[in-house]
């Protein structure tokens, strides 16, 4: 059991992804294994600058959020530069690009390309 502000955390990103979150669906290109989760899905088209400027942000390429302990080893494999794909429910089958760990070393977010374009 993890102290109060991370099972907050925890709480707070499941209903959200509950609630306005989409289903994911991942194909281990080693195992073949599929894993599914339900993740935040970002996929904005405005440009906006942030302040200070090194804050990540790519405003133009979809990002997916997932929890550490969904998609068990997607993000050694792309590290491992194999071609990996996720498909979200209802919006379509992307490439993962990276997958970064955020500050809090539990959240994970997978930077994607369409598929097809």
């Amino acid at each position: 059991m993890g102290n109060i502000f991370d099972i907050a955390k925890r709480n707070m990103f499941n209903i959200t992804t509950r609630i306005i979150g989409h289903d994911a669906i991942w194909v281990n290109s080693q195992t073949e294994e599929e894993l599914t989760a339900r993740v935040h899905f970002k996929y904005p088209t405005p440009k906006e600058e942030l302040l200070p400027s090194d804050i990540y942000y790519t405003p133009t390429e979809p990002i997916m959020e997932y929890l550490q302990g969904n998609f068990l080893g997607l993000k050694e494999a792309v590290d491992s530069n194999l071609t990996e794909q996720i498909a979200i429910d209802g919006i379509g089958i992307f490439y993962v690009r990276s997958v970064i760990r955020k500050y809090d070393g539990e959240t994970l977010v997978a930077v994607l390309a369409p598929a097809e374009e």
